[in-house]
């Protein structure tokens, strides 16, 4: 009885998936290789893991010496293209560097985008990223002082920064900065995925930054669109007037 059961829930499987579309077939395909991915520690964190192994190179004891300060667009683009998750530059328009105490530039963050709607005259942390001989806690130790430095530069108080969990994100430097957490998908409809397109190179694309370039979806046609999981989204105020902060993510056990 019991096999003939499984027998007939199998045909009806079997039925139900001979009618799926193409693009379902694509959809289900996705989904289940998200489910089975589902990174456990970021991205960032497994490049630099692998340029360790490929340029092995001894790590600063500590951040003794090193220092924050402006640097240039071009300075930042080394750092940014092998080691953060996007690869690209963005939108960032000011950058800071963390400096080692012989000059060596070891990490880089950069500032710029368009505020979000529920938080105009901020800026978004757009872009940012370490190489792998960098001290312990030296993404904090860039983070805390760009901030400060960008605030007395250039006015800004309130600062955004997203944590995409597609790339095993889940914001623990902000949380080390001690950044109100706002939630997953925080400013969008709750539970809605975000739209991009994927490149016929691979490269995924959001909807937004087209829209911004002034690139119509008609110019995108062979594209792929793909959606992608709500990021997390940090707020910091350097003037001290701090939001309500929701309890932060954290990680499954990996146990």
């Amino acid at each position: 009885m019991n096999a003939s059961i499984g027998m007939l829930a199998f045909q009806g499987a079997a039925a139900r998936a001979a009618i799926l579309t193409p693009e379902r077939r694509r959809e289900i395909a996705r989904e289940a290789a998200r489910a089975r991915w589902a990174p456990r520690i970021a991205h960032q964190r497994i490049i630099r893991d692998r340029a360790a192994e490929s340029a092995p190179r001894e790590p600063l004891a500590n951040l003794d010496g090193c220092t924050v300060s402006p640097v240039t667009r071009a300075q930042a683009k080394p750092i940014i293209l092998r080691y953060e998750w996007l690869g690209t530059l963005g939108r960032a328009k000011v950058w800071y560097g963390l400096h080692a105490p012989d000059g060596e530039l070891l990490g880089v963050v950069g500032f710029g985008g368009t505020a979000p709607r529920d938080l105009p005259g901020s800026i978004i942390l757009e872009r940012g990223a370490c190489v792998h001989w960098a001290p312990k806690n030296a993404a904090s130790f860039l983070i805390r002082r760009a901030v400060r430095l960008a605030h007395r530069e250039h006015g800004w108080t309130t600062f955004v920064a997203y944590a995409d969990p597609d790339a095993g994100e889940i914001g623990t430097v902000y949380q080390a900065c001690g950044w109100s957490y706002l939630g997953q998908g925080a400013g969008r409809t709750r539970g809605r995925k975000r739209d991009h397109f994927r490149r016929p190179d691979g490269r995924v694309v959001d909807e937004r930054m087209l829209r911004h370039g002034g690139v119509k979806l008609a110019d995108v046609i062979g594209w792929e669109r793909v959606q992608t999981s709500p990021k997390h989204r940090y707020v910091w105020r350097e003037d001290g007037a701090q939001r309500a902060s929701l309890p932060y993510p954290k990680r499954r056990s990996t146990v």
